[in-house]
């Protein structure tokens, strides 16, 4: 079994934010996404002391737009993922467009993955690897459409993580239904790698309940407010909502949002 590169078990200095709040999955995208700690904390108390009038109130801070504090341009978010149950409906302009993927043999499909700094996806890959553990699966790539960086991936990484093939949903050569799939290569010859089901046996890192306690701990400094604040948005900030559980359920609430913004900043996989 590959082991998880010492480089990626130390994230203490992250956090790590899951849509809703959980990693149930179905077959619509679910997204995550880890931010550096400092850097957004930095951003934040700037932004709420030195706001310009373009900004309303605090919350606009968790908005998926320019003033965002999650955002990879100010440092803050450093890579995101999304991804879904097998089975969802491709959509996009390829051939398959409009059909559904298939049972994959019940995969995780990795629809969207960006990080700002090379190799920082990867703490995100295993979670969703050791998601797929726990019903003996594993992940595939997205039926909809891949970058270049994201099949050089594939094609010189995943050599390490145990594969299955997929057969054609389309033309199946097996009498298993399970192990059917929309497969590439029909079409694409060149990107028979990503036509496999890859699977990691090891458990969730203990990086993940670690980052989530220090996205925990990083709402919960921002939910006090500092006394004697009367500048910025400070002002603007509504004491009976301001708190932890509400900051909390906002962001969480708005995670894709974020998520995507930070796959739209970020193309380094």
């Amino acid at each position: 079994m590959e082991k998880i590169p010492s480089w990626q078990r130390n994230l203490g200095g992250y956090g790590l934010v899951v849509q809703d709040g959980n990693l149930n999955l179905t077959t619509s995208i679910k997204w995550m996404f880890i931010f550096d700690i400092q850097e957004t904390m930095s951003k934040f108390y700037e932004s709420m002391q030195n706001a310009d009038d373009e900004i309303d109130d605090p919350w606009e801070l968790f908005d998926a737009d320019e003033f965002c504090i999650f955002s990879s341009e100010y440092g803050g978010g450093v890579s995101c993922l999304g991804m879904r149950k097998a089975g969802g409906i491709v959509r996009g302009e390829k051939p398959w467009a409009g059909e559904k993927t298939g049972p994959c043999y019940g995969g995780i499909e990795i629809k969207r993955i960006a990080s700002v700094y090379p190799g920082m996806s990867w703490p995100l890959r295993y979670i969703a690897f050791a998601k797929a553990a726990k019903t003996k699966s594993g992940i595939f790539a997205d039926r909809e459409s891949l970058s270049d960086d994201a099949l050089e991936q594939y094609r010189s990484k995943f050599g390490r993580f145990q594969k299955k093939p997929f057969d054609n949903v389309f033309d199946p050569k097996t009498s298993d239904p399970n192990d059917d799939c929309i497969t590439y290569s029909p079409h694409y010859p060149n990107m028979e790698m990503v036509d496999y089901l890859y699977s990691f046996d090891g458990s969730m890192p203990a990086y993940y309940a670690e980052m989530r306690a220090n996205y925990d701990k990083f709402v919960q400094a921002i939910s006090e407010i500092p006394k004697g604040r009367k500048k910025g948005l400070w002002k603007k900030t509504n004491k009976s909502n301001w708190n932890y559980e509400s900051i909390k359920e906002y962001i969480d609430d708005s995670c894709s949002m974020i998520a995507e913004m930070i796959f739209d900043e970020s193309l380094v996989v």
